[in-house]
């Protein structure tokens, strides 16, 4: 199996763990002690180590109940993995200063991660923040109603 491909199927194996319900404690697996996860929407500031992802997880989890990622599309290319994905939850609790709603959501993210002996050392993150808002009632878009 090439790097790539292994890369790939790290990738996959956090997703499922994540859908799972086990993200959290098989986490340490997958994130490298140094991982910096880079947020390009500027949402969130960056995430830090193990411990860190662990804390963002947290949240997440608490902010959308039934949290699925599925994959729509991902490759790798030396020691990087992009993903398409898109993610869904029902708003149980607080999000991006949001108090929960009940409403379900979905976004589409792209990713890029780095890996090195088959951890998450890096990661730049690009995800619909904006959709999120507008489908919690946030914000509405000039001539559309917020959902």
């Amino acid at each position: 199996m090439s790097i790539e491909e292994q890369n790939v199927a790290v990738m996959r194996a956090m997703a499922q763990a994540w859908n799972d319900g086990t993200v959290a404690q098989v986490g340490a697996s997958f994130i490298a002690p140094e991982f910096v996860r880079h947020d390009l929407a500027g949402a969130w500031a960056d995430v830090t180590g193990p411990d860190g992802v662990a804390d963002f997880n947290r949240m997440w989890n608490a902010a959308l109940a039934d949290m699925h990622l599925e994959i729509v599309d991902i490759f790798g290319a030396g020691d990087r993995v992009c993903v398409h994905l898109i993610g869904s939850g029902i708003h149980r609790g607080p999000l991006l200063g949001v108090p929960p709603t009940g409403k379900r959501v979905e976004w589409h993210g792209i990713n890029i991660y780095r890996l090195a002996n088959g951890k998450i050392v890096e990661t730049w993150q690009l995800g619909d923040v904006l959709g999120i808002l507008r489908q919690i009632g946030a914000v509405s878009i000039v001539g559309q109603a917020a959902s």
